[in-house]
């Protein structure tokens, strides 16, 4: 996409990368409702919009964020478990000692 600086003068915009058949909604749209006169500001930004969107639902990473924190919290109970049970154990060790000198 293209954006004009300040200057006046037209610059390339970056955009994400697209993939077949993820630029084919906003046609539809403008397809469906010849009507609308929408700004160029405006468009842009829907543009953006849904491209970050397409991006946010085709993106496993997201979901594997949500499930990679669970594993490490539930990892991190489990340790704080262990740790505690070891405490427990070198106490009843020490205790066990001492009884028997």
């Amino acid at each position: 996409t293209w954006g004009i600086s300040r200057g006046g003068s037209a610059k390339p915009k970056k955009t994400a990368p697209m993939k077949v058949k993820e630029n084919d909604l906003l046609p539809l749209l403008l397809e469906e409702f010849p009507h609308m006169n929408i700004s160029h500001p405006t468009m842009n930004k829907m543009w953006q919009q849904q491209l970050s969107q397409i991006e946010q639902f085709k993106s496993p990473r997201v979901r594997n964020q949500w499930k990679l924190q669970n594993e490490v919290l539930e990892t991190l109970k489990k340790h704080n478990l262990l740790v505690d049970v070891l405490k427990r154990e070198q106490a009843h060790n020490r205790r066990l000692h001492e009884f028997r000198q």
